[in-house]
């Protein structure tokens, strides 16, 4: 918004609306529980942060969990660190779609979770706010959990 007064005062209301799930309270289908940490937020461009990302089974275990990883616009994922854990079985497959990584990965039981360490690599400049990060049971895609979108600056 850009505004403009030659002379006098101005009066301006600003009014908006949005929706947050990560502050929504928890409520019906729960999904399985997810964490994304960054060793760093602030970089420069060419340089890479790291992602540890965690899924946790739900109560029942979890059936084809899907993970989408956030990514920022100006950021590629390292895709030699997602090569060597689907060779190394860690996870099924994956794929780039916009600014997220999809990963399938093989059912959780009860009680078990994976970790996952890979990197992005800032290819711009700026201010940046990742896609949220998404975690859900395949065939049920309504118990997705969404995570708060990191922020990043790339120098």
């Amino acid at each position: 918004m850009r505004a403009r007064v030659d002379g006098g005062a101005a009066l301006v209301t600003l009014r908006g609306r949005g929706w947050a799930p990560w502050d929504a309270e928890a409520g019906g289908v729960r999904g399985p529980g997810l964490s994304v940490e960054w060793d760093r937020t602030d970089l420069a461009a060419g340089e890479t942060a790291l992602a540890t990302i965690r899924l946790t089974a739900g109560p029942d275990g979890t059936q084809v969990p899907m993970i989408a990883w956030g990514l920022f616009a100006g950021a590629l994922p390292v895709e030699g660190d997602l090569e060597k854990l689907r060779e190394s079985g860690r996870i099924e497959r994956f794929e780039r779609s916009g600014n997220e990584v999809r990963i399938y990965l093989a059912d959780l039981p009860k009680g078990e979770s994976v970790q996952l360490a890979v990197r992005l690599r800032a290819t711009a400049r700026g201010s940046f706010t990742a896609t949220p990060s998404r975690a859900w049971e395949y065939y049920r895609p309504e118990g997705m959990t969404t995570l708060r979108p990191a922020r990043f600056t790339v120098r």
